[in-house]
C-alpha cells in the first residue's frame, strides 16, 4: 500500500502552522531590510563625505588664490 503525499499531514505531524510560517517569513524579511538599509545608509554616507572632501578642496584652492591676488595686489 502506497502513501501520498498530503501537506495537510505534514503539517500536522510537525506541528506548523501558517501562522508560524508567515511570523517566520516576516521576521527574515525584516532582517534582510535591516542590512540593506543599513548598507545603503553608510554607502550614502560614504558618497556624501566624499562629496564634502572634494568641495572642501575647491573651496581651499579659491581661497589659495584669491590670497595671491591679494599679495599681488599689496605689492604692487
Amino acid at each position: 500500500m502506497r502513501r501520498t503525499f498530503d501537506t495537510e499531514t505534514f503539517f500536522q505531524l510537525f506541528a506548523i502552522s501558517y501562522i508560524d510560517i508567515t511570523f517566520q517569513l516576516i521576521i527574515i524579511a525584516l532582517i534582510i531590510l535591516f542590512f540593506v538599509s543599513l548598507t545603503l545608509f553608510v554607502r550614502r554616507l560614504m558618497i556624501n563625505a566624499s562629496v564634502k572632501r572634494k568641495q572642501a578642496a575647491n573651496a581651499e584652492k579659491k581661497l589659495d588664490r584669491m590670497i595671491e591676488l591679494l599679495e599681488k595686489d599689496n605689492q604692487s
